[in-house]
């Protein structure tokens, strides 16, 4: 294939992963530091794919004319990362729990020029909304929050106040105070306190379920080629 992998992930998954991929003609250089990745990311490489662990990733990394494959490992509160990926791009996301023997494949279509998602991770987007929000935000919905209710709760993660997030979202306060009461009733929560609280503790959650209802184009993309 003549493809060089890029592996960005803890010590004790490069050997396994290393040796998992060993026999699918690709080169494999271990990076040690998320710093050395942005320039390559970047830099439109067909011939390149970076294989990521989620969590060494804190800031977006990748610009949208990036070209360059990108296959994430990471837990489905990290999903969002792969909203991320420009469409031209191509790539894929494999939980942890799905086993590293799934890599070889995943790699072997990505590097074809299709997207790739993990078992878990497409039964996970096939799921209803209500499913999907009790799964990551471990409450008893009874009802799932709308599209406009995770934008205000994404917001209230990233800690903006409710005179904040109504002038970003060109909103009035009431409106905002209106949907953070509606918020707390689905989410059973007493108090704003408490739901700044669980918003700071799950912003990664948080965003996987705002990026599934915010880009229902790449959902289906992902949905479709992965099929």
């Amino acid at each position: 294939m003549g493809t060089t992998i890029h592996l960005l992930a803890r010590a004790f998954y490069q050997e396994s992963i290393s040796r998992l991929i060993a026999n699918i003609n690709a080169g494999i250089e271990v990076i040690d530091r998320k710093e050395g990745i942005r320039a390559g990311i970047n830099e439109n490489n067909s011939g390149h794919l970076y294989l990521i662990e989620s969590q060494y990733l804190i800031s977006n990394y990748i610009s949208e004319t990036s070209t360059t494959p990108i296959l994430f490992i990471g837990a489905l509160k990290e999903l969002h990362r792969i909203f991320d990926i420009p469409q031209q791009s191509k790539g894929g996301y494999i939980t942890p729990a799905d086993g590293f023997e799934v890599l070889p494949g995943a790699i072997k279509k990505i590097i074809k020029g299709e997207w790739f998602i993990s078992p878990r991770t497409q039964s996970f987007l096939e799921s209803n909304r209500l499913q999907q929000q009790r799964k990551l935000l471990h409450r008893k919905l009874s009802k799932p929050l709308s599209r406009s209710e995770l934008e205000i709760l994404f917001e209230i993660a990233c800690g903006n106040t409710t005179s904040g997030i109504a002038q970003k979202r060109f909103r009035s306060v009431h409106t905002v105070k209106t949907q953070r009461k509606e918020i707390r009733r689905k989410l059973s929560l007493t108090d704003q306190y408490n739901l700044n609280i669980l918003a700071a503790r799950k912003l990664g959650e948080i965003k996987t379920l705002y990026s599934i209802v915010n880009d229902p184009e790449k959902l289906q993309l992902l949905l479709k080629n992965t099929a």
